[in-house]
C-alpha cells in the first residue's frame, strides 16, 4: 500500500489582520491582532476552504505584527 500526502500553500501579501480566535475558529490560531476588513475576508476564505491560518499559529514579539 502506498500513502499519498497532499499539501496545498496559499501564500501572498493579503494586509489582512485576522483576529484573535472565537471558540469554534479552529482555522485561527491564538496569537492574531484585532481584525480589519482584509483580515475579516481571509478568515472567511480559510472557513469556507478549511485553511489553516499559519501565521496567528506562532508567537512573536508585539512589535514585529505589522509591517511597513
Amino acid at each position: 500500500m502506498v500513502a499519498y500526502l497532499i499539501l496545498q500553500l496559499f501564500v501572498g501579501d493579503f494586509n489582512a489582520r485576522i483576529g484573535p480566535m472565537q471558540h469554534t475558529e479552529r482555522y485561527i490560531g491564538p496569537h492574531a491582532v484585532e481584525p480589519n476588513e482584509s483580515g475579516e475576508l481571509l478568515a472567511t476564505l480559510c472557513k469556507s476552504k478549511r485553511l489553516w491560518n499559519m501565521n496567528s499559529q506562532f508567537g512573536k514579539p508585539s512589535h514585529r505584527y505589522r509591517t511597513n
